[in-house]
C-alpha cells in the first residue's frame, strides 16, 4: 500500500493532503455549526444535511483512490480507515470486511469501531447524551466512499454510539438490498431535497389541514345549530350527508337503527348482517354475543365488510354508550384522517342531543310524578281540571284507568348503591312504557320501595291490564335478577276524582302480593276488600286482633314467626308440603308449630268455618299494613 496516498504535505505555507489543500478545524468550531443548524433547519433535516456532508467526502476520496493508485480492491477499502483517522474524524479499529473476490469483488459486509467520535464528544458538550445515534458524518462518509468503490448504493449504519452513552461506537455495512425495510428508514436523508421543495409540500399540507379543519368546523358548526333549533337525528344526517357526500346511519346500543340519510344505497338490515358476520368471523372464540363486542367498542373503527366499509364510532349518555354513529362508504372508498375527526365530532353532536332530550323527557316526567302524587293525595277537587291538566301531559283522563302499585327489594350495604338503584328503576319502568307506548303517570315511593302507576286504557288496542303489569313485571324480573318484585291492581274507573281510593285499592293488594312474590288485583281479595272499605273499619281490624290475640303474647320474633306459618298454611288450603316449601321448613317441624298454633288459638284448623274467620282476620290486618312484618 504507498504511503503516497496518505502523504501531508505544505506548499506556500498551506496544507495539502494528496495534492488538495486542506483547512484545519476545531471540533468545537464545527459543533456550533452543527448546534446552529439544529436551531434554524430541525434535527431531521440537520442530520440529512450532516450524512450528505459526509457522504460527499466519502466520494471525493474513493474516487481519487481510484484514479490515482494502484491498489486492489481490498486494498482500497481498507485505505478509507486510515483516511478517516488520518483527518482527526475518529480512530478505527476492528475492522472486519466481507467481499467475494471469485465473483467479481461483490461486497457483503463491512464493520469496526470508532474511538474518540468528535461527533459524539461534541454533541455530549453541548446537548448532553442522546436517545439517538449522533455521529451522522462518520456514517455518511463511510457510506460514500465503500459506494464510490463498489459503484452501488452501500449503506453504514451505528449499532451503539458513544453519543447516546454507549461505551464505544460500533458501526456495520451492507448494501441496500441487504437492510430489507429498515432501509426506508435512513434512505431519504441521502436525497437532497430543496428547503423551497419542503415549504412547497409544508405549504400543501398546511392548506390541506385548514380545508380539513374548515370542513370539520362546518359540520361542527351547522350540527349544533340543527340541535338549537330543536331538529332531531334525522336532521342531522341528512346535513352530514349535505356536507360530505357520505351516508350516516346512527344506531343504539343494541345496533338498532335510529336514523340514517335518506341516499343510503345499501340495505340497513344488510349492513346489520354484513357486520355480524365479520364479528363472527374475527372472534369465533368470542362467547360474547354481538351487542356485548360492540359495548367495548369504545373509540373509533373502520371495519372493511362484504361490500362496504363502515366507519364506526361510539356516543355516550353520561358515561355509558348509548348506541354509535357510522359513515358508509364504498369498498374502493379511503378513509382519510378527516373523516375520523369528522365522525367523532358528530358523535359528540349526538350525545348532545341525546342529553338534550333526556333532560326534557326528564322534567316531563317529574311534572307527571307530581300531578300523580296530587291525584291520590285527593289534592283536586274539580275533575275538570284533573282532565285539562292530562291533556297538557297528552294523557286522556276520560279514558278507563287503573292504579298499580309495583314493590321491589334491593340488597346492600351501600346508601349510594341504593340511592342508585331507586333512580335506575325508575328510568326503567318509565322507558319501557314509553317503549311500548303504554299511557301512564308514574311516581316513586323510594321510602316505602314502591313504583306508582296510573293505566289509561285505550279500548282499541285491546291490551288488559293484566298483561300490562305483567309485561313490566317481566322486564324488571329479568333486568335486575337479584331483586325481587310484587304488584297490586286496583279496581277499573272511570271517574278520574277517585284515584284517591284506588290507590288505597292497589296499595292494598300489593302488601297481599308481597307474600308470593306475584300480582294481585283487588278484586281477587274478594270480601276482604269490601270489608275494609266500609265505614265499619276499626271494628273489622278490631274483630280480626281479637280473634288472632293469642298468638300476640308472645316477643316480636316469635309473634312473626307465628303468624306467617298460620297465613301460608291457610292460603295452601292446609297442604302441609307446599306450606313447609314456602317456608323453608321441615314437614315435622312444620307440623310441631301447627299443633302450638291449634293449642293457642283453642282452635282446629281442620274446621273449614274456622280456618275461614281467621285467614280473613290474617288478610285484614295485611291489607291495612297493621302487620309490619309482611
Amino acid at each position: 500500500m504507498s504511503l503516497k496516498v496518505t502523504s501531508l504535505t505544505t506548499k506556500d505555507n498551506c496544507l495539502y493532503m494528496n495534492n488538495e489543500r486542506h483547512i484545519l478545524i476545531s471540533s468545537a468550531a464545527f459543533a456550533e455549526l452543527r448546534k446552529d443548524l439544529i436551531n434554524n433547519i430541525g434535527l431531521e433535516r440537520m442530520k440529512g444535511f450532516l450524512l450528505r456532508y459526509g457522504w460527499e467526502l466519502g466520494q471525493k476520496d474513493a474516487q481519487k483512490i481510484k484514479n490515482e493508485s494502484n491498489l486492489n480492491i481490498r486494498e482500497m477499502v481498507f485505505l478509507g480507515p486510515m483516511l478517516h483517522t488520518k483527518k482527526g474524524h475518529t480512530y478505527v479499529d476492528g475492522v472486519q470486511v466481507e467481499i467475494d473476490e471469485k465473483n467479481g469483488n461483490v461486497f457483503k459486509q463491512m464493520s469496526g469501531t470508532w474511538h474518540y467520535s468528535y461527533e459524539a464528544e461534541e454533541h455530549i458538550k453541548l446537548f448532553g447524551v442522546a436517545d439517538y445515534e449522533v455521529c451522522f458524518t462518520l456514517v455518511g462518509y463511510a457510506s460514500g466512499y465503500i459506494s464510490k468503490l463498489f459503484d452501488e448504493l452501500i449503506i453504514f449504519k451505528e449499532t451503539t454510539c458513544k453519543g447516546k452513552g454507549d461505551d464505544v461506537c460500533r458501526w456495520i455495512g451492507k448494501p441496500v438490498a441487504a437492510w430489507g425495510e429498515q432501509a426506508a428508514d435512513f434512505l431519504n436523508y441521502y436525497k437532497e431535497r430543496p428547503i423551497i421543495l419542503e415549504l412547497e409540500e409544508t405549504y400543501d399540507k398546511l392548506l390541506h389541514e385548514r380545508n380539513n379543519l374548515a370542513k370539520t368546523a362546518e359540520v361542527q358548526k351547522r350540527l349544533t345549530e340543527e340541535i338549537i333549533k330543536g331538529n332531531d337525528l334525522h336532521t342531522i344526517s341528512e346535513v352530514v350527508e349535505d356536507i360530505l357526500d357520505v351516508p350516516l346511519l346512527i344506531e343504539d346500543q343494541y345496533l338498532r337503527t335510529i336514523a340514517y340519510s335518506t341516499s343510503l344505497t345499501v340495505d340497513k338490515e344488510e349492513i346489520k348482517t354484513c357486520f355480524k358476520q365479520y364479528v363472527e368471523d374475527n372472534y369465533p372464540k368470542s362467547k360474547s354475543c354481538l351487542n356485548e363486542i360492540t359495548r367495548t367498542m369504545n373509540n373509533t373503527k373502520l371495519f372493511t365488510l362484504k361490500n362496504h366499509k363502515r366507519l364506526m364510532t361510539p356516543f355516550y349518555l353520561q358515561g355509558k354508550i348509548y348506541g354509535y354513529c357510522s359513515l358508509i362508504l364504498d369498498k374502493e372508498d379511503k378513509c382519510s384522517e378527516v373523516l375520523e375527526t369528522i365522525i367523532e365530532r358528530i358523535s359528540s353532536v349526538c350525545s348532545l342531543y341525546l342529553l338534550n332530550e333526556k333532560a326534557k323527557f326528564e322534567t316531563l316526567e317529574r311534572m307527571k310524578g307530581k300531578f300523580l302524587e296530587e291525584l291520590i293525595n285527593d289534592d283536586y277537587t274539580d275533575k275538570t281540571e284533573i282532565i285539562q291538566r292530562g291533556n297538557y301531559l297528552q294523557l286522556n283522563l276520560e279514558n278507563p284507568y287503573y292504579i298499580a302499585v309495583i314493590h321491589y327489594t334491593f340488597f346492600s350495604e351501600s346508601i349510594s348503591d341504593e340511592f342508585d338503584f331507586h333512580q335506575n328503576i325508575m328510568e326503567e319502568v318509565t322507558d319501557f312504557c314509553q317503549k311500548e307506548k303504554i299511557n301512564t303517570l308514574i311516581g316513586q315511593r323510594t321510602n316505602v320501595n314502591s313504583i306508582d302507576l296510573l293505566i289509561s286504557i285505550e279500548e282499541e288496542n285491546g291490551r288488559s291490564i293484566d298483561d300490562i303489569i305483567q309485561r313490566i313485571m317481566t322486564h324488571l324480573k329479568k333486568t335486575y335478577v337479584r331483586s325481587k318484585f310484587s304488584a297490586g291492581i286496583s279496581e277499573r274507573s272511570e271517574d278520574i276524582a277517585g284515584a284517591a281510593d284506588l290507590f288505597q285499592q292497589a296499595k292494598a293488594a300489593v302488601r297481599l302480593a308481597k307474600f308470593q312474590e306475584n300480582i294481585t288485583s283487588f278484586e281477587s281479595i274478594g270480601i276482604v276488600g269490601s270489608l275494609i272499605n266500609e265505614n265499619n273499619i276499626d271494628t273489622v281490624l278490631k274483630s280480626a286482633e281479637n280473634e288472632l290475640k293469642p298468638l300476640y303474647q308472645h316477643n316480636k320474633v316469635t309473634c312473626e314467626e307465628t303468624l306467617k306459618t298460620l297465613y301460608y298454611f291457610l292460603i295452601n288450603g292446609g297442604n302441609l308440603e307446599q306450606t313447609a316449601l314456602d317456608l323453608s321448613l321441615s314437614v315435622s317441624g312444620l307440623r310441631y308449630r301447627i299443633r302450638r298454633i291449634e293449642d293457642k288459638l283453642k282452635k282446629d284448623l281442620r274446621d273449614s268455618v274456622e280456618n275461614y274467620q281467621l285467614l280473613l282476620s290474617l288478610q285484614s290486618l295485611i291489607l291495612t299494613g297493621r302487620l309490619e312484618w309482611v
